[in-house]
């Protein structure tokens, strides 16, 4: 740098740099080429910190029937820490600042009796003197002080957990407990962090089927390998009104995105077309109700799924989604999953997604890659490579940019019984796999479709197997599906086309050895 007025400045990026000490060393030519000698200094490049450390979480219940939180943990020396305790479906939040010795020692007590009956988590991350911000961690409450008044079913209740439990991981033998006595209680574990950076490769996951808990198992056994997951959360009620489903989870919310996993809620009609109707109708009125969800549990965006809605509320869907891009916070995200439509029809269910105008409000569009073969139809693959690529080239010819197009598959199969009058029921692929191991049988990979298709006879006397409470009784069956083989086959499309990633329907459904290949394949 040249010196101006005896100053000098030169900007130097330390990006290659690892954090930690480093040396600099300066001199200086003047005009006729005399060199100074070297000045040496050394500097600290801090721009990376963890979040803290919590060694204790603990509640205790007073005489006044307070209860007190107490937290202490580690950070950097002379951090700020920023804690809040929050339930899991009120607005009521207790937030907190605390500061950290020379050592990044803290500890904080304080009063969370306005949470206490709403299963209550902790939310914690720090900021270290320079100003660099840790993610968030989430933080179950280990242990419990017992109070007047308390029983461990009072207990389980509050902590969202159950007798046997706590009885299990406390050694007792009766479910009699004293005041003062120190109860550990179960937490759960975070998943591990996803393999995926920001803006590569988008994999989303829905999660359905069971209770929160089968939605953290479902999204562990993934190891990683998702980014986006989206929970059924919101549902309708008959007038079109938002409906908040029972699996609805801050505790879940703030783990996944403690592990760098967004929480995009999907809402759905469940096929029913007059639900479906009322919502288009209460658009505005359904659209500030989700914003306010979306901000009230710091949710990352909202998948739409409204499906079985005809061609005539084609504008009203479109205008659905441009009022929640216009409502939803900033940095939220806004998707639709849409009908596959590589015949192009433009009537109907599928005629009720102009791809062209959600493309221009919609962040991306989930395609529905699946059910070619459906129930009531002759057996058949759920999609066919030539049928998913040309329901790719359909979004690609209408308005959709590739980098707005997520490709859905489907981790499940349709079974036909041999004889029977109709079929297509669905078993997931979890359920094709204890099918072949218990009755045997045999799979095929078909080229010409790059589908797998299976077929096992289960005789007089075999074990019972039961899908979705039914029963199967004795007979061959047939059963189209999506195996690893089949899956790679799709996300071949996806970098063939360069498109913005996968989706999947759902997570819980697969075999989990799929995810082990899953790394190489997107590469």
């Amino acid at each position: 740098a040249l010196v101006a007025g005896g100053r000098f400045e030169i900007p130097v990026d330390l990006t290659p740099l690892k954090d930690g000490s480093l040396t600099v060393r300066i001199m200086h030519e003047d005009s006729l080429g005399n060199r100074s000698s070297e000045v040496t200094e050394t500097i600290v490049k801090d721009t990376i910190i963890e979040a803290p450390v919590i060694m204790t979480s603990h509640v205790a219940k007073n005489d006044a029937e307070e209860y007190k939180y107490t937290v202490t943990g580690q950070g950097e020396p002379n951090a700020t820490v920023y804690l809040s305790v929050m339930g899991q479906t009120g607005a009521t939040i207790v937030h907190h600042t605390v500061k950290t010795d020379a050592d990044g020692r803290f500890t904080l007590t304080t009063d969370i009796s306005q949470v206490i009956e709403d299963g209550p988590f902790i939310i914690v991350r720090q900021e270290d003197k320079n100003g660099n911000e840790s993610k968030q961690a989430t933080v179950g409450i280990f242990s419990y002080k017992a109070g007047a008044g308390d029983t461990l079913w009072k207990i389980s209740s509050i902590f969202n957990t159950s007798i046997d439990e706590i009885m299990s991981l406390n050694g007792l033998t009766s479910s009699t407990i004293y005041i003062g006595q120190q109860l550990t209680l179960p937490t759960v574990a975070d998943v591990s962090e996803p393999f995926i950076e920001e803006n590569e490769f988008l994999n989303m996951g829905y999660v359905y089927f069971g209770s929160s808990k089968d939605y953290f198992d479902s999204v562990r056994q993934t190891n990683g390998s998702v980014n986006v997951v989206s929970p059924g959360y919101f549902d309708l009620n008959a007038d079109g009104s938002l409906k908040l489903t029972g699996t609805l989870d801050r505790y879940f919310i703030a783990a996944m995105q403690s592990s760098g996993i967004r929480v995009v809620p999907f809402l759905s009609n469940h096929w029913d077309r007059a639900k479906g109707e009322e919502a288009l109708r209460n658009r505005e009125q359904l659209s500030t109700k989700i914003a306010e969800m979306v901000r009230l549990y710091n949710l990352d965006g909202v998948n739409v799924d409204l499906e079985n809605i005809t061609h005539e509320y084609r504008d009203e869907y479109t205008d659905f989604v441009r009022l929640l891009r216009e409502k939803l916070p900033e940095g939220k995200e806004v998707s639709v999953a849409v009908a596959a439509n590589p015949n192009g029809w433009t009537k109907g269910w599928h005629g009720s997604y102009d791809y062209a105008g959600l493309a221009k409000y919609a962040d991306y569009l989930m395609i529905m890659a699946y059910d070619e073969s459906y129930q009531g139809s002759d057996p058949g693959p759920i999609a066919s490579i030539d049928w998913v690529e040309r329901s790719i080239q359909y979004a690609l010819n209408n308005g959709v940019d590739r980098k707005q197009i997520v490709l859905g598959v489907g981790h499940y199969g349709r079974y036909w019984q041999e004889g029977a009058t109709t079929g297509g029921a669905g078993i997931s692929n979890a359920q094709i796999e204890y099918a072949l191991k218990t009755y045997g049988g045999s799979v095929k990979y078909d080229g010409e479709s790059q589908s797998a298709k299976a077929v096992f006879t289960i005789g007089e006397g075999d074990p019972v197997m039961k899908i979705n409470g039914k029963e199967l009784t004795p007979g061959t069956y047939t059963v189209w599906f999506e195996n690893p083989e089949a899956i790679k086959a799709k996300i071949d499309l996806i970098h063939r086309y360069n498109l913005k990633g996968m989706g999947n329907w759902s997570l819980g459904q697969e075999n989990p050895e799929l995810w082990d290949d899953f790394a190489a394949w997107l590469n």
